[in-house]
């Protein structure tokens, strides 16, 4: 079992996913992690995520190794700071399109 930020790392890493689409994700699934495994006919119908969003969504899930990502984040000693972590700065999140992801 990865990390919860783990998977807010690789959303952040896809292109065409960025704050609202992260939110319509969250909205939908309840976590980046059941996000991420979600069927393509599933993130298909989530409000929001565009025909290209989803096909670089599925694209970036066949190549990532989530293990791999896992141990550069763990070797280079880099802090994860998501939506949903308690040291995220709570003014930024008062944002309306506040990064996802603060590292």
């Amino acid at each position: 079992m990865f990390a919860a930020e783990l998977y807010w790392v690789a959303f952040n890493r896809t292109p065409g996913i960025g704050a609202s689409k992260m939110r319509a994700l969250l909205a939908t699934f309840g976590s980046a992690a059941k996000a991420w495994h979600a069927s393509p006919l599933q993130l298909a119908k989530v409000p929001g995520l565009d025909q290209r969003a989803l096909q670089s969504l599925l694209q970036l899930r066949s190549t990532l190794d989530l293990g791999q990502l896992q141990a550069q984040i763990t070797q280079h000693r880099v802090k994860v700071l998501t939506w949903e972590s308690p040291n995220y700065p709570a003014r930024l999140l008062e944002v309306p399109d506040s990064p996802p992801v603060l590292y």
